[in-house]
């Protein structure tokens, strides 16, 4: 039975992760098409795991991230794939402004700030709306679901009078939030309500 990226990386997320590098390609060979997703998902899972030690030290925690990162880019240029970096990048790659994506998506734009920031749970998120989003920007549904299931990012132009970042907010559920959002109709709202069971959380 085919298995979508989140179950995938939710399995991985809860195995032993003492095997390190021998672990990931396990599993990579086992799912070599969710290659790139798995080894996104094992960087970062070792950046907040070290985060925990060096909450104390900004600096040395900022220089992890940034070697991690680049890490990540280098074993995906090796692969020959080029992973999303940000969905409103790659909409605007393609001359497409986030209102236009907003109205292609039927969403309105703060739905389409949070989707970039991936600051919805990704198991809330309807494969309906991965989809969209993948024909939207000309990626594959597999690229456009790892993406969404990476942990979720601080806004680019935040900016910080403390010299140690404030921790991101906590995921919200997809259909929670569609329902309280007031820039949305409630025609949209019950569109993607009904699109609402079928979700990346759910077994192919």
């Amino acid at each position: 039975m085919n298995r979508d990226v989140y179950t995938v990386l939710a399995e991985y997320s809860r195995t032993d992760g003492d095997g390190g590098p021998a672990r990931l390609k396990e599993w990579i060979h086992r799912y070599p098409e969710y290659e790139q997703a798995l080894v996104e998902f094992a960087l970062y899972d070792h950046v907040f795991e070290n985060s925990a030690s060096s909450g104390d030290n900004p600096a040395e925690e900022a220089r992890l991230k940034t070697r991690i990162r680049d890490m990540a880019k280098r074993m995906m240029q090796e692969q020959g794939v080029v992973p999303i970096a940000s969905l409103l990048d790659e909409a605007k790659q393609r001359g497409i402004a986030p209102a236009a994506l907003a109205r292609e998506l039927d969403l309105g734009l703060p739905e389409i700030a949070k989707l970039d920031r991936r600051l919805f749970d990704a198991a809330t998120l309807p494969k309906r709306l991965v989809s969209r989003l993948a024909a939207a920007l000309d990626r594959t549904y597999e690229s456009v679901a790892a993406y969404l299931c990476m942990p979720p990012t601080l806004s680019a132009q935040a900016s910080y009078r403390s010299a140690v970042a404030p921790r991101i907010v906590a995921q919200e559920d997809f259909a929670v939030a569609i329902q309280a959002s007031a820039t949305i109709s409630d025609e949209q709202k019950s569109r993607w309500q009904a699109e609402a069971t079928h979700t990346l959380a759910e077994k192919v």
